[in-house]
């Protein structure tokens, strides 16, 4: 069962040509690994980060100076956050001029772009949670941007981001998006995605 799982979920068949370093540079392989680093270092964040607003620049401060270790898994939580991003990015470009997303492979490409859109909202919504000066900033500008979605945005800033960045159940609203919502989006979004690859099938045997 074990066996047929992996299968499951990795090509069976599949070009030389399209397998070799230089034509893939294993940047989709290399955004889900940082994922997975994101997602073991920041259930160990949980752990020290409540998410109360008025505790959690202090708690940030605590991580790089009281806690143990705390300095190395926020700089491996950060990082991997960056380098996820770069990867995806670089992969969508690769995707963009090689000419992948043509048929049949045209709704594989929509669900990347998901992905890249839900990296870009937990790379946002994480530096929000810093809750410092800039934080709240960016705070307020993504509940801005929100609002100007015509007919919709007032609905979706108030009710999906808590509305006034400056009260206590807006950052639980941030906190929820980057902590519950948009890695379980990326993890189901990216399971699809790579069945969607063995779907569509390849060429030659591996």
């Amino acid at each position: 069962m074990r066996k047929s799982f992996f299968r499951h979920l990795h090509p069976q068949r599949l070009s030389s040509r399209r397998a070799s370093f230089f034509n893939t540079f294993c940047l989709g392989g290399a955004a889900l690994f940082f994922f997975v680093v994101l997602t073991f270092t920041g259930i160990l964040l949980m752990f020290v980060f409540p998410p109360l607003p008025d505790q959690a620049a202090n708690s940030i401060t605590d991580l790089d100076s009281v806690v143990p270790f705390g300095s190395l898994f926020r700089s491996l939580h950060y990082w991997s956050g960056q380098a996820m991003l770069l990867c995806v990015l670089l992969h969508m470009t690769r995707v963009c001029v090689t000419g992948s997303y043509q048929p049949p492979r045209q709704l594989n490409w929509l669900v990347g772009l998901g992905l890249l859109c839900l990296t870009v909202g937990l790379d946002f919504s994480g530096y929000v949670l810093r809750w410092d000066l800039q934080g709240r900033l960016a705070a307020v500008v993504g509940v801005n941007l929100v609002r100007e979605i015509p007919l919709v945005g007032d609905a979706f800033a108030n009710g999906l981001l808590g509305g006034d960045p400056a009260q206590p159940q807006g950052f639980l609203h941030w906190y929820v998006w980057h902590c519950i919502v948009l890695p379980q989006g990326v993890a189901i979004l990216s399971l699809y995605h790579f069945w969607k690859i063995r779907k569509d099938g390849q060429i030659a045997p591996m």
